[in-house]
């Protein structure tokens, strides 16, 4: 529902987008609603709507990697995919945001910041200058990112945590809730806390 409360927020600023409807793999959802939304079907038929784009609208810890297997199943492309960036996001106009990522409300971007496609950020969090996120990370709520912070694919940022400038943070990397992030963290690593500690390899 938050992707939806973007969504509508957008709306009521400017008429934007037309919502026709939801696809869910749950058959006892078919047919129904969610708020005012028509569940239409299943993943499956996301081919048969030609003409419309799409958007991601799950969420949980592991949701970079279920918006993959997702993206995947529906064998679409991805042009097909719908960039959302909420009316209270303070966009610099160079930075660049790829295709399909959730921009949520009080979000900033500083100059020449550079997103992936797939990515989401959290409520109020914020990328310095020249910070660069790889596609279908997940960044959540009050995360700050100094200036020149490279982000790999699919990492996940706990919420109020701080990435010192330069850091280079590898792919499928986790970093824990309220951490700051003073060192480099390599690839598949899990991290937590100030100072940072590494805990192990993210499975």
């Amino acid at each position: 529902m938050e992707v939806m409360g973007i969504l509508d927020d957008i709306n009521n600023k400017s008429l934007t987008y037309e919502i026709i409807g939801i696809l869910d793999d749950d058959s006892s959802l078919h047919g129904t609603k969610i708020g005012e939304i028509l569940v239409l079907g299943g993943l499956d038929k996301s081919k048969s709507y030609s003409g419309v784009r799409f958007v991601f609208a799950i969420g949980s810890i592991n949701t970079q990697h279920k918006r993959l297997n997702i993206f995947e199943r529906t064998k679409l492309l991805p042009d097909d995919f719908e960039k959302i960036i909420h009316p209270s996001a303070k966009i610099n106009k160079t930075a660049k945001i790829g295709r399909g990522c959730i921009i949520h409300p009080g979000v900033t971007l500083g100059n020449n910041v550079s997103l992936g496609d797939f990515i989401v950020l959290a409520v109020n969090t914020t990328l310095g200058p020249y910070s660069y996120v790889g596609d279908f990370s997940l960044i959540t709520s009050h995360v700050l990112l100094l200036s020149h912070v490279n982000i790999g694919r699919f990492v996940f940022i706990g919420s109020m945590s701080c990435v010192i400038e330069k850091i280079k943070i590898g792919s499928h990397a986790r970093i824990g809730l309220g951490s700051v992030v003073g060192r480099d963290v390599k690839e598949n690593m899990v991290a937590i806390g100030n100072p940072l500690r590494l805990l192990g390899i993210n499975s």
